[in-house]
């Protein structure tokens, strides 16, 4: 007591107690201050810390929470609630970082689907020139059954090609030139056989025929008339033949799939089932989202 008394300190009664008291009193204000004016510090993995900040430098920031101090990386930190959280609230940030992490789990989903899209473009191509090698085989030995289907009666090939409506019509002109030139062809007969079988009586004098009418030179010119109008009616419908033949023909061969392309749409159904994110993502997918449809 006199050691410290010589060296110049002075100890005053009850000072111990008055500094317990002190501690005591901090510690109980650092408390409430913690619990009523915390801050709330939301890092990037999902946890938070709860306390004050009382310190930051450039790359971090100090918090002092109930356990003690902590410094904590600013590149941690999602973000930074001051002042006291309510339930309302703390209900709302967690709803909003689970938006923002599903938000995050679609981006990487669509990147990851944008890479298949690229890695599949190739073997789609591949798939369309595989399919279209098929489809020429195909076009090919359609064009064959039907063009010789086509050279024996207009109209058949069209209809083995399911093409209906130019068949009808090619075949009910050929019915009609048949009918025509079966007709004429038994009159210009006619007219031959009653010419030939006539006879002439001397200096062309009345004398009947079977049919009624004088066998005259006007009889005989008569028959000329109609010879010779059947033999016309013949060669026109010749002609008109002909020319079913030759469209029925070349139809079939310059304008059944003489491109050989495929018909590519958009199938609707797996277009409705993908949700795209992007606009930028609905031109990639529609470069390789689609249905074949073969049209025969």
């Amino acid at each position: 007591m006199k050691q410290v008394e010589e060296m110049g300190i002075r100890r005053q009664p009850g000072s111990l107690c008055r500094n317990v008291l002190s501690w005591s009193l901090s510690i109980a204000v650092f408390v409430v201050s913690i619990s009523v004016h915390a801050d709330t510090i939301r890092l990037k993995d999902g946890s938070s810390v709860v306390g004050n900040i009382v310190g930051q430098t450039g790359t971090s920031i100090t918090v002092r929470t109930k356990t003690g101090q902590r410094t904590i990386p600013k590149s941690a930190i999602a973000r930074i609630s001051y002042g006291p959280v309510e339930d309302e609230e703390r209900e709302q940030l967690l709803q909003k970082r689970r938006l923002e992490l599903i938000r995050q789990r679609q981006i990487e989903q669509r990147r990851l689907r944008r890479a298949r899209l690229f890695k599949a473009s190739g073997a789609v191509e591949e798939a369309i020139g595989e399919i279209r090698s098929i489809r020429r085989e195909d076009v090919l030995y359609e064009r064959n059954q039907a063009l010789w289907r086509s050279a024996l009666i207009p109209g058949w090939g069209h209809f083995y090609l399911d093409e209906y409506e130019k068949s009808l019509t090619l075949l009910g002109m050929t019915a009609f030139s048949y009918s025509v030139f079966t007709n004429n062809y038994i009159e210009l007969k006619k007219a031959e056989r009653a010419y030939n079988s006539a006879l002439v009586p001397p200096l062309f004098t009345a004398v009947f025929g079977t049919n009624g009418l004088p066998i005259t030179i006007y009889y005989f010119d008569a028959l000329k008339r109609k010879a010779r109008r059947s033999e016309d009616n013949l060669n026109q419908i010749s002609w008109l033949a002909v020319l079913l033949w030759t469209y029925s023909i070349a139809d079939v061969y310059y304008n059944h799939d003489k491109d050989f392309k495929l018909s590519l749409e958009f199938g609707s159904d797996s277009q409705q089932a993908v949700t795209w994110l992007h606009p930028e993502e609905r031109q990639l997918g529609n470069a390789v989202q689609f249905a074949i449809v073969i049209k025969y």
